[in-house]
């Protein structure tokens, strides 16, 4: 359907057909010392990839343990150009592994599946919120789970990042407990603070 409005034209289109046409879709992959448009790409991915320290503090107890956060290039797959609505290039999708791990052996996991958004000049511009499911067991062990929650299997730790520097903020280890009812709540077990 075309109208025309004092000499406009508006092309009529499948409204639902919009997020479909707008969809990311990996450009062209992205090789190793490759310049594109004067940016050496994985020479500006090398500054954000290093291992963030801060401290975790067990609630129950209020012992305090190192907390690392590594964030990796997932070698697995490539590094690849990005594209707008109009299929113009935008930036650079870059894809992560994060692994998180406590001085006292209680938080331990990585894996990749994480993506980093780049623009045109190298600088991140999205990373969002990566999450990890926790070993319950291994805290219960630990005695950092309260005792009184015995439905509880589900523990979350949840990492906002800061762009452009791509560094984590501050956050807390929640677990999720049921009442066997359908009724969850969540307790938060730990705070871990960055600097």
């Amino acid at each position: 359907m075309v109208v025309l409005v004092s000499g406009l034209s508006l092309v009529g289109c499948n409204p639902l057909s919009a997020w479909d046409e707008c969809a990311s879709r990996p450009g062209p992959t992205i090789s190793p010392g490759q310049i594109v448009d004067g940016v050496d790409v994985y020479a500006e991915i090398a500054k954000y990839l290093r291992d963030n320290h801060g401290t975790l503090t067990w609630l129950r107890s209020g012992a305090q343990s190192d907390f690392s956060v590594l964030v990796e290039r997932d070698e697995s797959a490539p590094v690849t150009g990005s594209t707008d609505c109009k299929r113009a290039p935008d930036g650079y999708i870059v894809p992560l592994k994060i692994s998180v791990r406590s001085a006292d052996g209680l938080v331990s996991d990585g894996r990749g599946g994480f993506h980093m958004k780049l623009d045109l000049h190298g600088v991140p511009i999205g990373l969002g919120v990566t999450r990890f499911s926790l070993d319950y067991d291994t805290l219960k062990a630990g005695g950092v789970t309260p005792s009184e929650l015995p439905y509880s299997y589900l523990v979350y730790l949840d990492i906002p990042w800061r762009t452009p520097a791509v560094t984590p903020v501050d956050t807390r280890i929640d677990v999720l407990d049921g009442d066997g009812k359908g009724n969850v709540r969540y307790y938060q077990i730990a705070s871990i603070d960055f600097p």
